[in-house]
């Protein structure tokens, strides 16, 4: 079988994704705005097609409707497609589109195989090869972890807005950018977080939602604002507690991972006790903007 390769730049992370020669991406224009040099690779996924998904070995950790992960003396291997919590190891390997192999033995590489079955076809978007090659857990081991948010560059920094889908995370960003001159969406749905020094930053993904909106841009993190809908602005500080509770239920986590769960833990930690955060229940027009920003600039010193 041969293979060719796409290097993306992600979170200041170099990816390489290999895959068959046959297959091809359809979002290019994604892929040209996060394309990246063949050097310095930090990670390296790997696709393989295959008639027959490996059978199970090793004991079940972890289970729910779109994964099963087990755990051998060797690999992890998560088995991804539908399932019910209640089927068998045999009828999950018979609903698998892709199986996930992490050799323990390379784990420190970041090396991952994923292995397709020929029903997932040949047209594949950078999106969804980057969610089969498990990216949560492989940002983890570099620290960073993706928030459900829209990204807003203003000035030099991000606000983050973050909340389940429907709050209002992208109109709220969009009304930043028509009322206030300079203020760009980055992301309408995702970004990555890190913390590196002390300073946390926010990091564009080659990956969005139905905004559309994805950049490849890195900047500081001005402050996060935890949405919610109401019939007039009321915005206050979280504690720390509370806003860990709030910005980790949004985060995408590798929840089978013990490992992964107490690094995203402690980069929330760390981000929390650098920056704001806030919840700020708003209407959606232009006076949640300026109450917003007149909050931000008193908090903050202007």
């Amino acid at each position: 079988m041969m293979f060719q390769s796409l290097y993306l730049k992600c979170a200041e992370l170099n990816v390489c994704l290999q895959f068959p020669e046959n297959w091809y991406i359809t979002d290019t224009k994604i892929a040209s705005l996060f394309q990246a040099c063949s050097g310095n690779i930090n990670v390296k996924i790997q696709f393989f097609e295959t008639d027959s998904i490996p059978e199970i070995i090793g004991k079940l950790i972890f289970k729910d409707e779109v994964q099963c992960v087990f755990q051998s003396l060797k690999n992890i291997c998560c088995y991804c497609g539908n399932y019910t919590i209640a089927e068998s190891v045999d009828e999950i390997r018979k609903k698998t589109l892709y199986c996930r192999q992490i050799r323990l033995s390379e784990k420190q590489n970041h090396i991952a195989e994923v292995l397709c079955s020929s029903n997932v076809g040949k047209k594949h978007t950078v999106r969804s090869l980057l969610v089969w090659g498990g990216l949560p857990h492989i940002l983890a081991d570099f620290r960073r972890v993706i928030l459900h948010s829209s990204f807003l560059a203003y000035k030099g920094k991000a606000i983050l807005f973050t909340a389940p889908s429907g709050t209002g995370k992208s109109t709220q960003a969009e009304l930043w950018r028509v009322h206030r001159p300079g203020a760009e969406i980055v992301n309408g749905d995702r970004s990555v977080l890190s913390c590196d020094g002390g300073q946390p930053y926010a990091h564009g993904i080659p990956l969005c939602g139905t905004s559309g909106i994805t950049k490849n841009r890195s900047m500081p993190v001005r402050a996060i604002i935890v949405l919610r809908q109401g019939p007039e602005n009321r915005i206050r500080r979280l504690g720390a507690r509370e806003a860990f509770t709030m910005l980790f239920s949004e985060c995408s986590v590798a929840l089978w991972s013990r490992e992964d769960t107490g690094t995203v833990t402690d980069l929330l930690t760390g981000i929390i006790s650098s920056v704001p955060v806030y919840l700020y229940a708003c209407r959606p027009d232009a006076s949640a903007v300026d109450d917003l920003e007149a909050a931000l600039a008193l908090a903050q010193g202007g």
